[in-house]
């Protein structure tokens, strides 16, 4: 069960792997869609927090993708959010 992220293809997003895992770069919005439930240990995320910056600015981002984030989360994983205020 520990590498169920493994066999999906990620060739259209940069990435890094190493054998404790895989890093992907890339739309949370499109790359959660894509994988299996309870099969992600950590989700570290730097979101917009609607500073005025630019057309991706948007603090509301977080809560249009927070179920499928839960669902792909382990029951012991981490959720980690990097914002100023």
């Amino acid at each position: 069960m520990r590498n169920k992220i493994s066999s999906l293809d990620f060739t259209d997003h940069e990435y890094f792997k190493t054998e404790l895992g895989i890093l992907v770069l890339g739309d949370a919005r499109e790359l959660v869609k894509s994988l299996q439930s309870l099969s992600v240990d950590s989700i570290i995320t730097d979101p917009p927090w609607g500073v005025g910056f630019d057309e991706y600015d948007d603090p509301d981002v977080f809560f249009d993708i927070e179920e499928e984030l839960f669902r792909v989360a382990k029951r012991d994983s981490w959720l980690v959010f990097f914002y100023t205020s």
